[in-house]
């Protein structure tokens, strides 16, 4: 279980099978640091993910302030595509 586990978080980085099946037979590999390496590069990624959130929150936010309440989908499309 913990080698599908390694195999699905090499490939979440974008490692081939090849690459992935080198590092994990590796008589350097050690489980731990991958681990530890792993949740570091999720912990990126969500921080990343949270800013980009916020960003769409910020420009929601500007455009129901700028169209005003009665701000519909179909407006904000509109708004998209005009940029």
């Amino acid at each position: 279980m913990l080698r599908l586990q390694q195999i699905l978080f090499y490939r979440e980085l974008g490692l081939s099978l090849d690459e992935i099946q080198k590092i994990l037979d590796s008589p350097d590999f050690d489980v731990m640091q991958a681990l530890q390496s792993h949740k570091d590069t999720l912990q990126k990624r969500l921080a990343r993910l949270m800013r980009l959130i916020d960003t769409v929150d910020k420009t929601i936010l500007q455009l129901v302030q700028t169209l005003g309440s009665g701000l519909t989908r179909r407006r904000i499309r509109c708004v998209k595509n005009h940029r």
